[in-house]
């Protein structure tokens, strides 16, 4: 049975000791379905969405107490071929520290280092790649210490950009998960999205596009990355924006107003609104504008037979795309192929996947799943580069769906399993789960369900006692992945009877009827139990069933029985599974006609009396309560009490009842309780009542009350 979550809490004897919560022999981690509370001296375990296979023994451990972490590894985050430090110590410069990267124990090579320093201890991993992400353990004999990992880190960092005013800039950074938000600053000061400032997120690259750039947007840029854990990883580059250049070529001659003539490269220039030449007097100025790299050259002036001469460099404008590559969708073996123009034709061209340079470029043959990603595409030249992202998809059949197959459900007839999507849907969404059984003592397997995409599913019409296999295949547009198969699992109900009610007894006996009562049993079988069922028997005879319906209390009344005859009892519980063994046999009982009290006897009378004695006449009682009549018991009593001022009160009355009562002694509205002029006892059947030293307002009547289970009595 499943509900929400449930918390299991152990008490250490210090606040500050750490403790390791464990299934079985298996350790517990953090996070996920499991939160792990400090709370004082007390450590709590929750389990949250409970699960059948939940189930089981739970410990919770202290590290030995001679040994221990001073302090202790951090989380590392490393940029891709830097190293990695894992550094801690220990209380002892003779403990030995071990390091695991999952199961497997690490030792010093061209890969790793191991660092043992007096209490110093440490790991290196060398020229990180992201096969070296996971969690990193150390270990001191039984302490285990399991935080350390990489978290999100940066494959490709920002880079840093130069580009010419009006450009457009796009800044790009590749991190290893898709998993996470984006944040943008600029000189350390957060940006917002605008029409200006477009921020992208393309599966795990992250990109700021810049429109019209200016030379107020020259600065530091920094993106912050945040996944849902709330870590983080962070990358920042500078961007320089060049103005467009105005160039002015001057010279002065020795007549005012003269008329000179300017050449370039051999040819007379043509004036115009971007070539302006000017005179003023003695100086003339030729002022080129926005230069262009065509106006790169050696430029000339001539005054006569004079010449002066002034070369003009462009520096190179950076290589852009003149128009965009697509991404691609392609099925497993075909070849892919990107084109593209340059607005450059001398460009260097360089392809990158996950942070490293590949060679494929611009075509793919044969293409994989594997090739499946996110590829970016970088041109430059002397003056800047300019990179963009585009995604292969290569489609192929889905993965196997992520096992195991959750029984969550079984009864001899049917069975409700779950299961997850595949980890890989082949680049097509999944559009159907192909669901099939068979006996695990034979081959074939017969179909369950198909057309649903549902991950989860009753399975009908199984026989009781029969153990299954299922298997589950996911199916795309391209076709039928390979199936995930459940364990064996037999056709019966998930819970056990449940153990026997306690042992019975009997109650309230008549000539021809008794009661049966009993108590639950200490083991419901994991559902709830629906009734209980009483067989009796003559003592040492064969058993008969009493009750046709079961009963849901936890007594029954059993008629038709012979007055004078011993009868034995016993009692099965049942639930969804079946009847319980039969409870302990009761003692013997007898169905006897029952005996009460008799009547009271009716009309007394005094007959004759003197100063010493009366003689008292009656009529026996009506009823005699199943039993003659044996005796009387005759009471008598004085009309009143007379006390005097200062003398004590005595009050003695004799109360006869089964079991004893309670007795209250009142005056008017007024309860007595014990206090230092009164006191009360009671030896039954003898009562006493006292009150020290009367006073006057001590007068007037008391009544003697007794209660039992059968009723009350009250004399005045």
């Amino acid at each position: 049975m499943e509900t929400d979550s449930v918390k299991m809490i152990c008490e250490v004897s210090k606040a500050s000791a750490e403790v390791t919560w464990y299934k079985g022999d298996q350790e517990l981690p953090e996070g996920g379905r499991y939160e792990q509370i400090q709370d004082g001296r007390k450590r709590i375990l929750l389990i949250k969405e409970l699960r059948m296979d939940d189930a089981g023994e739970y410990n919770c451990k202290l590290p030995a107490s001679k040994t221990s972490f001073i302090s202790r590894p951090k989380s590392q985050e490393v940029v891709e071929g830097e190293k990695a430090e894992f550094m801690c110590s220990v209380s002892k410069d003779t403990y030995e520290v071990k390091w695991l990267k999952g199961d497997k124990e690490l030792a010093s090579d061209d890969k790793y280092e191991i660092v043992c320093d007096g209490k110093k201890r440490g790991l290196i991993v060398k020229n990180c790649g992201r096969d070296d992400e996971g969690g990193y353990v150390a270990i001191i004999g039984s302490i285990k210490y399991s935080k350390s990992k990489f978290i999100i880190s940066i494959i490709t960092p920002l880079k840093e950009s130069k580009v010419n005013e009006g450009q457009e800039v796009v800044l790009n950074c590749e991190v290893n998960t898709e998993d996470a938000k984006a944040k943008w600053l600029k000189n350390e000061e957060t940006m917002f999205e605008s029409s200006k400032f477009i921020m992208v997120q393309k599966d795990n690259v992250f990109s700021l596009r810049i429109k019209d750039a200016q030379k107020s947007d020259e600065g530091n840029y920094t993106v912050i990355l945040t996944n849902q854990r709330g870590e983080q990883a962070k990358s920042s580059a500078k961007l320089t924006i060049q103005e467009k250049k105005t160039v002015t070529f001057s010279c002065k001659v020795n007549k005012p107003n003269a008329t000179l003539k300017w050449m370039k490269a051999g040819q007379e220039l043509t004036f115009n609104k971007r070539i302006v030449y000017r005179v003023d007097k003695d100086k003339h100025t030729l002022t080129i504008k926005e230069c262009l790299l065509g106006d790169e050259g050696e430029y000339s002036v001539f005054a006569g037979a004079d010449k002066s001469t002034a070369e003009l460099i462009i520096s190179e404008a950076p290589t852009d795309f003149t128009t965009q590559l697509s991404d691609q969708t392609i099925t497993e073996f075909e070849d892919a192929e990107f084109t593209c123009q340059l607005s450059k034709e001398k460009a260097e061209v360089k392809w990158y996947r996950n942070g490293r340079e590949i060679r494929e470029g611009p075509s793919i043959s044969e293409c994989t799943r594997n090739h499946t990603g996110i590829y970016l595409l970088t041109v430059s030249n002397s003056a800047g580069s300019k990179t963009v992202a585009l995604n292969i998809t290569v489609l192929d059949v889905p993965a196997p769906p992520i096992g195991p197959v959750n029984v969550l459900e079984v009864t001899p007839d049917c069975m409700l399993i779950e299961w997850r999507p595949p980890k890989d849907d082949g680049g097509s969404p999944v559009m159907n789960y192909i669901v099939e059984k068979r006996e695990s003592n034979k081959e074939t397997w017969g179909g369950v369900s198909s057309g649903s995409t549902s991950t989860k599913l009753k399975i009908p019409r199984l026989q009781k006692g029969a153990e299954y296999i299922v298997r589950i295949r996911a199916e795309n547009k391209i076709g039928i992945g390979a199936p995930l198969e459940s364990a064996p699992t037999v056709a019966r109900h998930m819970f056990e009877p449940p153990a026997h009610p306690g042992k019975p007894s009997v109650s309230d006996l008549s000539e021809d009827a008794l009661t049966v009562g009993w108590t639950i049993p200490l083991s419901d079988g994991g559902s709830p139990i629906s009734g209980y069922i009483i067989e009796r028997r003559h003592k040492g005879g064969k058993w008969i069933r009493v009750n046709k319906t079961p009963c849901k209390e936890l007594r029954y009344r059993v008629l038709g029985l012979f007055e004078g005859n011993d009868y034995e009892f016993r009692v099965f519980a049942e639930n969804i599974a079946g009847f319980s063994s039969p409870s302990p046999i009761s003692d013997p009982a007898r169905p006897t006609r029952p005996i009460t009290i008799p009547g009271p006897p009716v009309n007394p009378k005094i007959k004759d009396y003197s100063k010493i004695h009366a003689d008292l006449v009656w009529i026996k009682p009506t009823r005699d309560g199943g039993s003659p009549v044996i005796g009387y018991v005759v009471d008598r009593q004085k009309v009143s009490v007379t006390v005097r001022v200062g003398h004590n009160i005595n009050i003695t009355g004799y109360v006869k009842a089964r079991p004893d009562p309670q007795i209250t002694w009142s005056k008017g509205e007024k309860v007595f309780e014990k206090d230092k002029r009164t006191t009360m006892s009671a030896n039954f059947p003898v009562v006493h009542f006292h009150i020290k030293e009367a006073q006057r307002t001590d007068h007037g009547k008391y009544v003697l009350k007794a209660t039992n289970d059968s009723g009350e009595a009250q004399a005045t």
